[in-house]
């Protein structure tokens, strides 16, 4: 049943005014500063944004919260990918998150997790058990030239209703 909803959902967000539509009803800020989706399949979510004037801070460099919004996004289309539409209702919502900035953010940045087998298989536990469990979701963030910009750790909480 799982294989369903999530092949669902992954239809949905393969459809670029579905991915816009989300963004500016669910998380404005993110459309506002143009994030992008690049890529999404079963393992792996990436998605970029762009330095401009919009998101960058007094340094002209990309905002330290632009870039933590673009990584748990990325982390959490995986995580919502596989709890969309399961019955009983699966709930989520991030309880830490760790930063670490290793090289200015200029340019276009992509956001990258490859996370998604972890998250499907404690999705597929909370459900079966209805229990909670926490996931670490690692992001990287990387500019044009393939460097390291900076690496996020979203802890989720998923629980199975």
């Amino acid at each position: 049943m799982m294989s369903n909803t999530v092949d669902f959902f992954f239809k949905k967000l393969s459809k670029p005014y579905y991915l816009k539509l989300f963004l500016w009803f669910k998380l404005p800020l993110a459309a506002i500063t143009g994030v992008k989706l690049v890529q999404v399949d079963y393992e792996t979510c990436a998605v970029l944004v762009k330095y401009k004037w919009l998101n960058k801070n007094p340094f002209n460099t990309m905002y330290w919260a632009v870039m933590g919004m673009a990584a748990e996004l990325c982390s959490g289309l995986l995580v919502m990918m596989y709890a969309y539409g399961q019955k009983p209702g699966i709930s989520m919502y991030v309880v830490s998150c760790k930063g670490k900035f290793v090289k200015t953010g200029l340019g276009k940045i992509t956001f990258t997790c490859n996370d998604g087998k972890l998250i499907e298989s404690v999705v597929k536990d909370c459900m079966a058990n209805k229990t909670a469990k926490t996931i670490d979701c690692e992001t990287k963030a990387t500019n044009e030239k393939g460097e390291l910009v900076a690496e996020f750790t979203f802890t989720w909480s998923i629980k199975g209703r």
